[in-house]
Formats: structure tokens, C-alpha cells, sequence
């Protein structure tokens, strides 16, 4: 008798469990909404890239374009149409179980600014770092007095080449005394 048991748990839980297996479960991104006379064609860009067409009726209709949804359906027959290229393609396509469930960016809205924003401080920081490095290697300015005279062009005469031995003099008076 045990066995029997264990069979009808096994036999009952494949039933309960056939119906949703067989539904589908897609995430994506609403592009195009084509309303028609009975139904809604939505197609969704999943991460995959491949759109989804999912079908829906008038009385269920899709947030706006660009959402982005989970949506759980029924498998249909894929449904081949042009594509925006011209060619023919063959598109995965579900009927609506249930309703549109709008999902978030997963996050990106926090995390990119939050690296991007810890990214700059850091640079600042390095940036702040290696000038004070820079700047306590420097030597101390001289003072103002010590600084290497000053000739007044006034003086010189308009030939260079006396000019330089005007300059040469004066150095060596200055020097020597």
C-alpha cells in the first residue's frame, strides 16, 4: 500500500505542477503597443534581445511604452511577421496570464551615481594628497633682499657689446667690495 501512495503524491503533484510549468514568465522592456479589434499585441525587449510578442485583451491594457514589466502567460504559437529590417522573422509569442507587474531597474537608479560620485572623491583626495607632497618638497623662497641684483637698463649704453662689459664691471665692483 505504501507504494500506491507514493505514486497517487507523485501523480497528483505532476498535475498541480503541469499548469505552471507551462506558463511563461518573461521580463522586459515594453516597446510597441499595437492595439487591435479583439486583443493588444505588446512586444517586450527581454534582456535575451529577442522581442516577445504578448497578447492581451481590451480590457487589459499595458503600462506605457517604455516600462519596464514582468508578465506571465501562455505559450503560443510563434508569431512570424516582418521585421522592422524587411525580413520575415519568427518571434516568441505568450497570451497574458493575470496582469502587467511593473518591476524596477533592478537598482541601477542608486548604484552607477554612487560609484561614479565615490570615484571623484577619491581623485580628489589623491589629487589633494600628492600636492601637499609636492609642495612640502619645494625649497623655502628666498627673501626678497637676497635676490640677485637688479641693473637699470638706464645706465647701459645702446651698443650690447659695451652694454656687457658695463655689466661685467659692475658685477665685479659689487663683488668686490
Amino acid at each position: 500500500m505504501p507504494v500506491t501512495c507514493v505514486s497517487s503524491l507523485v501523480l497528483v503533484s505532476t498535475l498541480v505542477a503541469t499548469p505552471a510549468a507551462a506558463a511563461d514568465v518573461t521580463v522586459g522592456r515594453i516597446e510597441q503597443v499595437d492595439r487591435g479589434a479583439d486583443v493588444i499585441n505588446t512586444w517586450l525587449r527581454p534582456a535575451t534581445g529577442q522581442p516577445v510578442l504578448v497578447q492581451s485583451p481590451l480590457t487589459a491594457p499595458p503600462p506605457e511604452i517604455g516600462t519596464r514589466v514582468r508578465v506571465q502567460g501562455t505559450p503560443l504559437e510563434d508569431h512570424v511577421q516582418a521585421a522592422r529590417d524587411g525580413r520575415t522573422r519568427a518571434y516568441r509569442a505568450v497570451r497574458l496570464r493575470g496582469i502587467w507587474q511593473e518591476v524596477g531597474d533592478a537598482g541601477a537608479g542608486w548604484w552607477l551615481p554612487a560609484v561614479v560620485g565615490g570615484l571623484f572623491v577619491l581623485f580628489l583626495l589623491v589629487a589633494v594628497l600628492t600636492g601637499r607632497r609636492r609642495a612640502s618638497r619645494r625649497p623655502p623662497a628666498a627673501p626678497a633682499s637676497a635676490a640677485a641684483p637688479v641693473f637699470e637698463a638706464s645706465h647701459l649704453p645702446s651698443d650690447p657689446a659695451l652694454a656687457l662689459a658695463a655689466l661685467a664691471r659692475q658685477a665685479d665692483q659689487e663683488g668686490g667690495s
